[in-house]
């Protein structure tokens, strides 16, 4: 019943990434969390699965998304070098810390299908082996900032699941989904303002290198559009030879440099703007899925049946990053 509401088979995909990472995510655990707590109607617990799958999905792909933005990163500190002999700043400790995350989501997820299969005879083996994984990648998540409280509170969440699986006590590891929710949601705000400067480091690093090349006059001036497109509309032709105008008129670059400069940082503001709506978007999805799994274990009628919207904001910049 779960297989048709679960998503399968993410990729993060981003660049820099050692292996895929399959988010199946917790639904299946969720599943039998809401059976073992006696929940009223089978459908309550198949919709609170479907949704929590479709934040985890986007909770994955943004994660993603940062590594991407962050490779983008590395790319604009060497051409701020060639151009500004600035030095660049390495990275590769705070993508390694992105890409953690992700390995965590991702073994969170295998542990979760076990819980699909307690009735097989290879089923305590199996969650003992998801737990020993799932552990292993904690080890390596350390807060971005100043939330080990939040990190220790997320991995202690995890704990109290893993070891009562250890214990082979299953469906009592499943009941323990709503504090992990919980700690996940907390684990994220308190990470917010790390993942907003990532964003933001990218978009001042690049903003520098536009307005250096645009200052040297090594940006093209879009004449199409500034000024063929105005005298077309009267039928006029301009007098002067359009490559001519487009790659070496001096005059008309020193004029454009200010109209320029002007853009870059116009789509720059645009820009981080809409990562830190994304950010805090999900932010609300993760709350929103936390009250939710809540509601449906203390056996409570769940009466929305759809994810969060604010899903939708989330994936609207994630598709921005990618182009």
């Amino acid at each position: 019943m779960f297989v048709a509401a679960r998503r399968r088979d993410m990729a993060i995909g981003a660049v820099g990434f050692g292996r895929r990472v399959t988010l199946r995510c917790v639904p299946a655990v969720l599943l039998v969390l809401l059976a073992g707590g006696g929940c009223k109607t089978q459908d309550d617990a198949v919709a609170a699965a479907a949704q929590l799958s479709s934040t985890a999905k986007t909770l994955s792909d943004y994660y993603a998304a940062l590594d991407l933005v962050m490779a983008n990163t590395e790319g604009a500190y060497t051409a701020q070098y060639a151009i500004n002999g600035v030095p660049p700043r390495p990275l590769g400790e705070e993508r390694a810390q992105i890409r953690a995350r992700a390995e965590m989501a991702g073994e969170v997820g295998e542990l979760a299908e076990v819980f699909k299969g307690l009735a097989r005879s290879t089923a305590a083996k199996d969650a003992a082996g998801a737990a020993d994984k799932l552990n292993t990648e904690l080890a390596s998540v350390s807060g971005l900032s100043t939330n080990e409280n939040e990190t220790t509170g997320l991995k202690l969440a995890v704990k109290g699941i893993v070891e009562l699986i250890q214990q082979h006590k299953e469906v009592e590891a499943a009941k323990k989904m709503a504090p992990f929710t919980a700690a996940l949601s907390k684990f994220f705000d308190s990470e917010t303002g790390e993942y907003n400067s990532i964003n933001r480091a990218y978009l001042d690093t690049a903003s520098a290198v536009a307005k250096s090349l645009v200052k040297r006059k090594q940006v093209q001036v879009d004449v199409e559009s500034n000024y063929a497109s105005v005298l077309k509309v009267f039928d006029l032709t301009p007098a002067v030879d359009m490559p001519d105008l487009k790659n070496g008129s001096p005059v008309l670059k020193e004029k454009m440099i200010e109209v320029q400069d002007a853009q870059i940082e116009s789509r720059q503001k645009a820009a981080q703007a809409s990562a830190e709506r994304a950010t805090a978007a999900l932010s609300n999805a993760l709350k929103e899925m936390d009250r939710r799994v809540e509601t449906v274990a203390k056996d409570q009628p769940m009466k929305i049946v759809l994810p969060p919207l604010t899903l939708d904001t989330v994936n609207n910049w994630i598709a921005s990053i990618g182009k």
